[in-house]
């Protein structure tokens, strides 16, 4: 993330995050609800939790130098996952309205996060789909061919493999 940056706007830049050591378990984003700060992690890890349709479950862990929060600023939708502690964390955290100002100043950082955030929701879409695979809440049929009548009768959950 500071990459682009020398170390004078670097240090500017960490001086704009707010820092708070946090408690264990602590939801920090929560799936479906708008998400306000971009956080960095200090020390410690978060896990990430998606709901499947009947329950959270991890698709991803974070440590020290990963980022959270970036998903809902770059695509401007409320968070796609549930993010919280594991053990005790320290976050730093930059407001929306200063993550903007940052995307203006260095619009190379607007593909950077752009690229990770896309690929962030496939690495999750697939876990889902893996979940979902796992406990028989797929139906897998082989075809060989589809013509546009038995695609129009496809659903979201159906898995189609060409």
């Amino acid at each position: 993330m500071f990459s682009p940056f020398d170390e004078s706007n670097k240090k500017e830049l960490l001086a704009r995050f707010v820092g708070h050591e946090v408690p264990d378990k602590t939801i920090f984003i929560e799936q479906v609800k708008p998400g306000h700060w971009l956080y960095l992690i200090l020390q410690g890890g978060a896990e990430v939790l998606t709901w499947n349709g009947e329950e959270y479950i991890q698709v991803a862990k974070f440590g020290p130098g990963n980022i959270a929060g970036e998903i809902s600023l770059v695509h401007e939708e409320p968070a796609t996952a549930t993010v919280r502690t594991m053990g005790k964390t320290m976050l730093l955290f930059l407001a929306r309205e200063l993550f903007a100002a940052l995307l203006e100043a260095v619009p190379e950082l607007l593909q950077h996060f752009a690229k990770m955030a896309n690929q962030r929701l496939a690495d999750t879409e697939h876990k889902l789909e893996a979940d979902r695979l796992s406990k028989g809440m797929m139906n897998i049929e082989c075809v060989d061919d589809l013509d546009e009548a038995d695609l129009a009768e496809l659903s979201d959950d159906d898995l189609v493999m060409v």
